[in-house]
């Protein structure tokens, strides 16, 4: 499955907004801290083919990766007849895609040394990993695949509804 189906187009990166821990400690009126201030890297902003906005912040001085993609369609659109919706999507795609089962999917994952993450929102569903960066071309379509082609199995819907449900009756 290939990495990218978008492909990106470069646009242009607005510069970064002022934040106060990457301000220079002169700057911020603690002239007295003593540690040299490295300013940051500038964070890249590209818009891929298919309208997804890519957001690069390089740290040089890390070997990991993390990612997020958000994903509209948390729970904030979830239906009136069907709220909770997006909970059970979240529950689900860890359930595992068309080539892998749930088990296949977390072992392959975890032999790359990789976390995953699936959360819901109230506007995106979260899809997120962190790992070493050198594994980023092996662990992307594991999630890619997590994206567009979730397993889905009638007999993982139930046991995706009474997690749900758990989850609202440990709230009360």
């Amino acid at each position: 499955m290939p990495i990218e189906r978008c492909g990106a187009g470069r646009v242009p990166s607005p510069a970064p907004a002022a934040h106060p821990a990457r301000t220079p400690p002169a700057a911020r009126g603690n002239a007295r801290e003593s540690s040299p201030y490295t300013p940051p890297m500038p964070i890249h902003v590209s818009k891929l083919r298919c309208g997804t906005t890519l957001l690069v912040e390089p740290m040089p001085s890390v070997r990991s990766l993390a990612f997020s993609w958000l994903v509209p369609g948390a729970s904030a659109d979830d239906p009136a007849n069907r709220l909770g919706r997006g909970a059970m999507w979240a529950e689900l795609l860890m359930r595992g895609t068309r080539s892998l089962d749930s088990r296949a999917h977390a072992d392959a994952v975890d032999r790359l040394g990789a976390s995953r993450l699936v959360d819901n929102g109230v506007y995106f569903l979260r899809l997120a990993s962190t790992m070493l960066g050198n594994r980023m071309r092996e662990v992307l379509p594991l999630f890619t695949e997590m994206a567009l082609a979730p397993r889905f199995d009638a007999d993982s819907i139930e046991p995706a509804r009474d997690l749900c449900l758990q989850a609202i009756a440990s709230l009360a």
